[in-house]
């Protein structure tokens, strides 16, 4: 099975500097690929080139849970423009709340790909659902 990503919710910035939430699936069965596109930030409301996601809340399902043998664990990174940067290794069950605050993007991109997530699996199955947060970039 091919990893499957929906946009559950899109929320619209009200005013400029507010910017509004985004949550994701993503499913995924037995899966060995990486970078694998999840979201595609200029597609969502308000985008504007510089605009970044960071990460509110996370739930996530993995099978095994083994992060120690390169099996059964997944990553999600945020797209940079001339590298990629590490959002988070997920492997288990789990949920981060966000009470420790945001995982804010630390990519560096100005462009059209800012905001953009992709993924990455190590043998897994399961779901992730990601709920972000866009910066005071995005437009309303």
């Amino acid at each position: 099975m091919a990893v499957a990503t929906r946009t559950l919710k899109d929320s619209v910035v009200g005013t400029e500097g507010q910017g509004g939430k985004v949550t994701i699936l993503i499913t995924f069965d037995d899966e060995t690929s990486s970078d694998n596109a999840v979201l595609d930030a200029s597609a969502l409301s308000g985008h504007a080139n510089g605009a970044k996601l960071d990460i509110l809340r996370i739930w996530w399902a993995i099978n095994n849970g083994k992060d120690d043998d390169d099996l059964n664990w997944a990553f999600l990174e945020f797209k940079g423009s001339s590298a990629d940067t590490l959002a988070i290794n997920l492997a288990g069950t789990g949920y981060y709340d966000g009470t420790a605050g945001p995982i804010t993007s630390n990519a560096t991109n100005a462009t059209a790909t800012s905001g953009d997530i992709e993924a990455s699996f190590r043998g897994a199955s399961g779901f992730i659902m990601v709920e972000f947060r866009k910066d005071e970039s995005w437009g309303s």
